[in-house]
């Protein structure tokens, strides 16, 4: 028992989640980045390197790292991946012409192994620009529909006014409640398993496996 009480308290302690903010130059990275921890617009510079910060979201706490987008520094991103649990892609929604772009970046960090196992949060931003892309049309161009290893969301936002970054949020939560809540199960039966063989392990493992198919992989258009 007290091998499970270990293994409980590193599933429910008060560590830190790391997310990295992604996405092309001039998206409005920082500026979500702010957004989310003054809630007010900051005056930014092209980010050189990257800016990190700690967002409490009731009571969990995220370390964001918004990294520069620039093409000469895309190079550097994979340097950032390792233990990261949430990719946050900002993508700028009236840059149809740099869309393949993004794209391709989404799918070679896809690809990448230190990020095999983190959730992908799309933010469509300047939704209040005229003639914008709406967040369905920048799914449908980035094939998001294809992505089924991994849970994701799309959600239109604007950094400026702050519109549509809290239902984001609400889905990195949410999304980090459902894993932390599976994970602990597993880790029950996993010790249960190891330490008397219970033979039900095996058939909990398929409604986990079947439960994550249906609530993993989720698209809104916020």
């Amino acid at each position: 028992m007290g091998q499970l009480f270990t293994k409980l308290m590193s599933i429910f302690g008060n560590k830190e989640h790391k997310v990295i903010i992604v996405g092309l130059d001039n998206a409005g990275k920082t500026t979500i980045l702010y957004q989310f921890l003054m809630n007010e617009v900051v005056h930014t510079a092209p980010t050189i390197g990257s800016n990190v910060e700690e967002i409490v979201l009731r009571n969990t706490h995220f370390l964001m790292w918004d990294i520069g987008g620039q093409e000469t520094l895309r190079a550097t991103w994979n340097s950032y991946y390792s233990n990261t649990e949430f990719v946050i892609l900002v993508i700028d929604s009236t840059d149809r012409e740099r869309l393949p772009e993004t794209r391709d970046e989404l799918y070679k960090m896809l690809a990448h192994e230190d990020l095999q196992n983190a959730a992908v949060l799309i933010f469509a931003n300047k939704q209040d620009v005229k003639d914008s892309m709406s967040a369905s049309e920048i799914s449908t161009i980035l094939a998001l529909s294809a992505i089924r290893d991994r849970a994701w969301h799309i959600q239109a936002c604007c950094a400026l006014t702050g519109e549509g970054l809290p239902a984001g949020l609400d889905w990195l939560k949410s999304f980090y409640l459902f894993y932390k809540r599976w994970t602990l199960l597993d880790t029950f039966f996993r010790i249960i398993f190891v330490q008397t063989g219970f033979f039900l392990y095996g058939r909990f493992l398929l409604i986990l496996r079947a439960k994550r198919s249906r609530c993993g992989y989720n698209v809104g258009f916020g």
